[in-house]
Formats: C-alpha cells, structure tokens, sequence
C-alpha cells in the first residue's frame, strides 16, 4: 500500500511544520472515534507536540497512549514511511512575515495555517485563539482568500480587509501559538 493510500485509510497525514524558521513534523488527521473531527497531535499538557524527525514522530505515537483516534493513528504509524514526502507543508512563521495579499505564496501558506491552527484551538478549547480566529477581519480574509485558493475564482486576493489590523492579529495568533508548542 503506498503511502498516500495509508493516509487516506487512516485518515491521519504527516505535516512538515515550519517554525521558528526550523523545520519540525507532526500529524493531523480526523479523529474517526469522534465523528471525524480534525484534530493535531497533542500532549497531555495540551501542548501540540512538534518533532525534529518524521522517525521519532512515529516512535512517539506507537509508544504511547495518549492520542487521537489511538487505533488509527497507532496502525497508520506501524506501516508508514518516515521517508516519503509529507502531505502538507504548514509555514505557521508566515503569520509573522510581512502581509502581501498580491503574493498568492504567501496567502496560501497563511491560509493553511489558519486552517491547522483553527483544529489546535478547537480540540484544545483555547478560547483566547478561537477568539483570535474569529475576528472579523480574519474572518473577511478567509473568505476572501477562499475565492483564489480554493474555488479559483480570481487570479489575485482581492480583499477590504486592512493590513495593518490582520496583520496585528497574525502577529496575536503566533504568539498565543507560540506559547502552546512543545519541541520533541
């Protein structure tokens, strides 16, 4: 079975984090005990745990219990690769980069971390970045940001938004996030 068959199975994907201008993995994936809600890897201290190696990434989650969907993740790490390619990349650093809705690079690393960071916050009930989440600008944003990235419906990120207020609000949401990882 290739690896992108395991991932859809299990429904659990290898996610190369950037941070801190480093590189880390981590899973995401839908918890199919409870009705597939997508959730990250997380610690018992709620932390979402980060690894510097796709290997011990896989060591961790066959060693321990304390998981999502245990029987899922647990047999998706027992048959895949820690070698192949992950299933996304996630530049969270791109919150903090200077906000360019003309460059389509950066909207849609933005938009992918938005996306990831909404799972943590839902499965953590972290109510300061759910809030953070929520505003009204980044709110306007996503919607806007759909439009190219997803639906491709223009070429370019048109957005009302101002800058200045989503970017203060990216810089709040690397901070609170910031606070939440744990390095393994």
């Amino acid at each position: 079975m290739e690896e992108s068959e395991i991932s859809e199975k299990f429904r659990k994907y290898l996610c190369k984090i950037i941070f801190s201008a480093k590189s880390y993995y981590t899973v995401s994936g839908a918890d199919i005990s409870e009705n597939y809600a997508d959730k990250v890897l997380i610690g018992n201290n709620s932390n979402w745990l980060f690894f510097e190696e796709e290997k011990d990434l896989l060591t961790y989650i066959l060693n321990t219990d304390l998981l999502f969907d245990p029987a899922n993740i647990k047999q998706w790490a027992a048959l895949f690769d820690p070698h192949c390619a992950p299933y996304a990349v996630v530049d969270i650093d791109s919150l903090i980069a200077d906000a360019n809705t003309e460059d389509l690079y950066w909207v849609d690393k933005v938009y992918n971390s938005l996306g990831i960071i909404n799972d943590y916050a839902i499965q953590t009930s972290n109510e300061y970045l759910i809030t953070l989440l929520c505003h009204d600008a980044i709110s306007q944003f996503k919607e806007d940001v759909a439009d190219c990235v997803l639906w491709a419906k223009t070429e370019k990120v048109e957005t009302s938004v101002d800058l200045l207020v989503i970017t203060n609000v990216f810089n709040n949401i690397y901070l609170e996030i910031s606070r939440h990882i744990e390095i393994c």
